[in-house]
């Protein structure tokens, strides 16, 4: 560990923890997709607010277009 003007340098491979929720989306085509969401929109699972985040980006084309079956927190 070395000290840099940024902070200390944990190496090369040093990554800060991913701190988003991860999300499942199933298709009605049987196909799934995956989605990362802010914490605090996921505090209580596939809430509204994760629902509508999820037709929002779908909108916009970070989703895939489809009909969605289910919104599946997986970590």
């Amino acid at each position: 560990m070395t000290q840099q003007a940024g902070g200390f340098s944990y190496g090369r491979n040093f990554r800060r923890p991913d701190t988003q929720v991860l999300f499942a989306l199933r298709f009605a085509d049987g196909t799934t997709a995956y989605t990362r969401v802010q914490p605090r929109l996921a505090t209580f699972g596939t809430s509204p607010a994760v629902t509508r985040l999820v037709k929002e980006r779908q909108m916009t084309g970070e989703v895939p277009g489809g009909d969605i079956v289910g919104i599946i927190r997986v970590k």
